[in-house]
């Protein structure tokens, strides 16, 4: 069985990035807490918060096949089209629930499968470690996450009470939500385009 965990030696590799509106949570780890949050990541469940990120990830894998059957049976095309409407409206309900309060992205950050950068009222030293708790919404995908700072800079352009710009790499995160935060950034490329 392959490990479903990409850390920053095993994976160098450069991403899209986007601006986005998520909700953001995120701790910063002193030193005596690194290696303690490095192992409850390294044993979280790829599954680790809700379905969604493989539901994303199967409709994604399907849909050529989908694009077939409605090319050759429109009619059958149209209802699978609709079940999946109908799975992902159920599993969006379920995170929700799971939740328990409405989430509402409380953060505006640029973004990628690589990293994130957001607005701080406190300055981070390069190489402080970042624990981070990600949900694109309103697709509720989870993102779960550990970082290093690679800049820290005043930044001009923000609120007076956050008033520092952190830039962070991801030296922790699973497989299935690079892959989910992957597609999200290409989807919400690909639709600014058009």
């Amino acid at each position: 069985m392959t490990d479903n965990i990409t850390t920053l030696d095993q994976d160098r590799r450069t991403y899209y990035r986007i601006d986005d509106d998520v909700y953001l949570e995120y701790l910063v780890l002193g030193e005596t807490d690194i290696e303690e949050a490095i192992k409850e990541f390294k044993g979280q469940s790829p599954e680790h918060f809700n379905p969604l990120n493989q539901l994303q990830a199967i409709s994604v894998r399907n849909r050529g096949l989908l694009e077939n059957i409605r090319n050759k049976h429109p009619e059958i095309g149209e209802f699978l089209v609709g079940l999946e409407e109908q799975i992902q409206l159920l599993a969006h309900a379920i995170a929700q629930d799971q939740v328990g309060v409405p989430i509402v992205p409380n953060e505006s950050v640029n973004i990628s499968a690589g990293g994130i950068s957001f607005c701080s009222e406190q300055s981070l030293n390069s190489g402080t470690m970042v624990e981070f708790s990600i949900i694109i919404v309103p697709a509720y995908l989870h993102i779960s996450a550990l970082g290093a700072v690679v800049y820290c800079r005043r930044d001009d352009q923000t609120t007076p009470a956050y008033p520092y710009r952190i830039g962070v790499e991801f030296s922790h995160i699973h497989d299935a939500d690079r892959d989910a935060l992957m597609r999200h950034v290409s989807a919400k490329r690909d639709a600014a385009v058009s």
